[in-house]
């Protein structure tokens, strides 16, 4: 009977100790995640109404488990795209957005109708159109999505065909943009599951590793 209620136990703490792993294991491999901001003065149109000289603010919360990495120079995140624009309010890109970096210059399409920059911004990929870009050779040239960073540079837009402005929907009408200087930004989180959260779980596991302990010494007393 002794021997078979030190086995349980064993197996009993072995559990325990097994959880206690697991718990701290998940507090620390969780994905990070991360929120990308562009911010520029521009000139336009949206829903029909002309506009010059407004601020507009785009903003995307994504996740780093799900950067992509296509070509060799770009990464990229899927996400929703909201924007806040002066005089307008607040709305969302209704196509399929992501945030992206080109980390080499001078890149053009079979076509020849874009050359790209090293930088980052919004992509509208429905139509596989940049919304907006922040140019900086230096600044993004080993940038990947995953770090924090703050860069001002010159506005690159999509324009397909030459010459015309793209026009992207949104739950506020149809936008089209020109801009300059914009300033791209990410603000990633550095712990995504803190963890605080799993203290007491891990509190819990080791009051009942004491409760063995003391519940086997009191055994062995009695014995």
């Amino acid at each position: 009977m002794r021997r078979s209620f030190c086995v349980t136990q064993i197996g009993l703490a072995r559990d325990i100790l097994a959880s206690l792993i697991s718990i701290l294991c998940v507090a620390g491999a969780e994905a990070v995640p991360v929120t990308f901001t562009e911010t520029a003065t521009i000139g336009g149109s949206l829903n029909g109404t002309d506009f010059t000289d407004a601020v507009i603010t785009i903003t995307g919360a994504g996740d780093t488990d799900n950067r992509l990495h296509g070509q060799t120079c770009c990464y990229s995140i899927p996400l929703t795209a909201t924007f806040t624009l002066a005089g307008f309010g607040s709305g969302t890109f209704t196509d399929l957005t992501r945030v992206v970096v080109n980390q080499n210059a001078l890149l053009s399409d079979p076509a020849g109708t874009f050359t790209g920059r090293s930088g980052a911004g919004f992509s509208d990929f429905t139509v596989n159109t940049i919304i907006l870009w922040t140019e900086d050779d230096v600044g993004f040239s080993t940038y990947d999505l995953s770090t924090d960073i703050s860069l001002t540079g010159a506005a690159v837009l999509g324009l397909i065909p030459p010459g015309v402005l793209p026009t992207f929907p949104t739950t506020l009408g149809p936008l089209q943009i020109t801009a300059s200087d914009p300033t791209f930004t990410t603000d990633v989180s550095e712990v995504a599951t803190p963890l605080h959260a799993a203290l007491p779980l891990f509190a819990t596991s080791l009051g009942a590793l004491g409760l063995l302990g003391w519940r086997r010494k009191r055994k062995n007393v009695a014995a």
